[in-house]
């Protein structure tokens, strides 16, 4: 386990494993890059299947750039085929001043389903 510095220690939380990537994919996947890659499809600038493989270059570059974190990476699989499904518009409804729950955030997710993930197939 790394040491971290005191400011950033105080606001770590403990995640169960089969959570430590769902804030990836639903912060970043879901709630970012799926916006972005339907507007850049929609000015025809990129297409989503151009999009989605470039974010799949970009990771397995990353990967291959630290290849010490290579038992992480298996732990860890950014390219499995499909991820849980965070309706973070519920948190918000069911309570707007504090969603989660900052010394047990991903105990009050509300997991519905499951999305497929777009950069399994590269």
């Amino acid at each position: 386990d790394a040491v971290l510095p005191p400011q950033v220690e105080r606001i770590r939380a403990e995640v169960p494993d089969d959570m430590k990537l769902l804030s990836v994919f639903t912060d970043v996947f879901d709630c970012f890059f799926r916006f972005l890659a339907a507007g850049l499809a929609t000015e025809s600038v990129l297409d989503e299947d151009t999009f989605w493989r470039t974010v799949a270059e970009c990771v397995s570059g990353y990967q291959e750039s630290v290849p010490q974190l290579a038992d992480k990476f298996k732990q860890y699989d950014m390219f499995t085929d499909e991820f849980a499904l965070s309706c973070l518009n519920r948190l918000q409804l069911r309570n707007n001043k504090q969603m989660v729950d900052l010394t047990d955030p991903s105990g009050a997710l509300q997991l519905i389903g499951t999305l497929r993930n777009p950069i399994a197939g590269f």
